[in-house]
């Protein structure tokens, strides 16, 4: 592979986006440096569903699919139940992707398998550094970052790119306004062996008008479950399993028993999007340009296709064979693709929190209908694989919209 010395990116945020943005560009030719201000990796599950698109991309842009399939359980199908009732199938087997799946893999693994392709390309992610001030200085952007040494380095880079979640310091930096809203609720979730007689082993959505829980299959007979929880986070005090139990009871979930767990998380739920995805030759990826609620599984591929889509363009400007319009496609492609799966994510949550009850409104798809069978037949198994409308993620990487 042939290495270019010109031009040189700074990448804040060592998570999915931020490797897979860094091995893209190293593939491509571009110099790049990854930091994080975490001293160790993550070990938590967190994002857990890969979708068709980003497995496609894994698969044709840096070969860790195969990997990925041997730590995974696919989930095909996706259950909808009413009161305790079944009341729809939701079938991802017919998208056009041979990975016709959700694949249900840890993302601490994700990230493992990225920095392992990351190292054999020669990068490493910087751990405990911290960025802590930047200012565009004509065409380049001055950068001063610490350590947890108490060293501190000044130094520019023709871009930076903020792939450094939602609490973004890139994004703060260069004054890029993140809006959107709260739900006035939160999730718990935790991943544990459960007893569910006759579910175990599906990947079910079960409303009630109180609330609702999700069971998704993971590895070796683990699941995880998320819950919806009324009202403020109380963050002072844990959820644990008399939490989980509770809660359960009051869904009518009494048959839904989880056991030990092996992680658990509880926390609000947000709808935000940054008003732009670029300031001059600052960037923004991931959750740094969008949260979306964790319905439907889509924070973490959005965010690797954002990588996806700007490391071509990027690679383009810095080789001279295109100009910074490209970057500014970018902005406008990926941020609308953003603002249409936020707007979807968004549609689900209010339908299953049973916030939104207008039987005229979005709740027309899930109604016994012709018009709501084909919705979740054809148009919501594109929108769950990642395949309804993708724009712009590599021009050569023989994936695209279906």
């Amino acid at each position: 592979m042939n290495r270019s010395t010109h031009g040189s990116i700074l990448i804040v945020g060592g998570g999915p986006v931020g490797l897979m943005l860094a091995i893209r560009l190293r593939m491509l030719g571009i110099e790049c440096r990854i930091i994080d201000k975490r001293a160790e990796p993550d070990m938590h599950s967190k994002a857990l569903s890969l979708s068709s698109a980003t497995l496609e991309l894994f698969d044709q842009q840096i070969g860790i699919t195969d990997e990925l399939l041997e730590l995974s359980y696919p989930n095909a199908t996706v259950h909808i139940h009413w009161n305790g009732r079944p009341l729809h199938r939701v079938s991802l087997g017919s998208v056009p992707s041979r990975f016709s799946y959700y694949l249900m893999v840890p993302q601490y693994e994700t990230e493992r398998l990225l920095r392992e392709r990351l190292a054999e390309l020669g990068g490493i992610i910087e751990r405990g550094v911290e960025l802590v001030a930047l200012s565009q200085v004509r065409d380049r952007v001055l950068v001063t970052t610490t350590s947890g040494d108490g060293g501190q380095e000044t130094r520019f880079f023709d871009f930076v790119v903020g792939c450094d979640g939602a609490r973004s310091t890139v994004r703060d930096l260069v004054g890029i306004k993140f809006l959107g809203h709260d739900y006035g609720m939160f999730f718990a979730m935790c991943d544990a062996p459960i007893s569910w007689p006759g579910r175990a082993g599906k990947m079910i959505y079960s409303i009630t008008d109180r609330g609702f829980a999700i069971s998704i299959p993971m590895t070796n007979g683990i699941h995880r479950v998320v819950i919806s929880g009324k009202g403020k986070l109380d963050r002072e005090r844990p959820w644990g399993p008399e939490d989980f139990r509770a809660r359960l009871d009051e869904l009518g979930l009494q048959d839904l028993v989880p056991g030990e767990s092996i992680w658990s998380s509880a926390a609000p739920i947000f709808n935000r999007l940054a008003c732009r995805f670029r300031s001059g030759h600052v960037l923004l990826a991931g959750d740094a340009a969008h949260t979306f609620s964790p319905i439907g599984g889509q924070g973490l591929n959005t965010g690797v296709q954002d990588a996806a889509a700007l490391a071509w363009r990027l690679a383009a400007v810095l080789h001279g064979e295109a100009d910074e319009a490209v970057l500014d496609d970018y902005s406008e492609e990926r941020r609308a693709y953003a603002a249409e799966v936020r707007r979807w994510t968004d549609e689900l949550t209010r339908l299953i929190a049973r916030i939104d009850r207008n039987e005229a409104g979005a709740l027309r798809h899930f109604l016994p209908s012709a018009r709501g069978g084909a919705f979740l037949a054809e148009v919501l198994p594109l929108r769950l694989a990642g395949l309804a409308g993708l724009a712009g993620v590599d021009e050569d990487s023989g994936s695209s919209a279906a």
